[in-house]
């Protein structure tokens, strides 16, 4: 059985509007395309943006550890200056209490001279600390 002209052109009409319901398929996918297209762009677009932050936590992530080392640093100096101050706290206390001391015993001895006493100087010339004033 052997198709004939007008069974032909019958199915040629019945072809006719699936082919325009594809044609319509055909272009509502290259809207869709080109949709996608310019979404591509744009997570491009944002995917370079993402890639500019990441760069700049990478620096701010750096210069942190960098700020967090130099705070461990000066703790540490901190310390060391803290040592220092109280051996210095300590010598000036020890120097004030030998100040007082020293100008008490002057004020004591001041006292005792005033009062007439006198001490012998016999003992310092023998061992030659003074001169013989003889």
């Amino acid at each position: 059985m052997a198709l004939t002209k007008k069974d032909l052109q019958a199915i040629e009409g019945l072809l006719v509007p699936i082919y325009n319901r594809l044609d319509g398929m055909d272009k509502r996918f290259d809207g869709m395309d080109k949709r996608f297209d310019g979404m591509d762009k744009r997570l491009d677009r944002m995917d370079e943006r993402m890639d500019r932050m990441d760069r700049r936590m990478d620096k701010m992530e750096n210069r942190l550890d960098k700020l967090d080392s130099e705070v461990s640093s000066l703790k540490s100096g901190q310390l060391d200056i803290r040592k220092e101050l109280k051996e210095i706290n300590r010598k000036v206390s020890d120097t004030y209490d030998l100040a007082v001391e020293s100008w008490g015993i002057g004020t004591e001895n001041r006292k005792w001279l005033e009062e007439g006493n006198s001490f012998s100087t016999r003992g310092l010339r023998d061992r030659g600390v003074l001169e013989n004033r003889s």
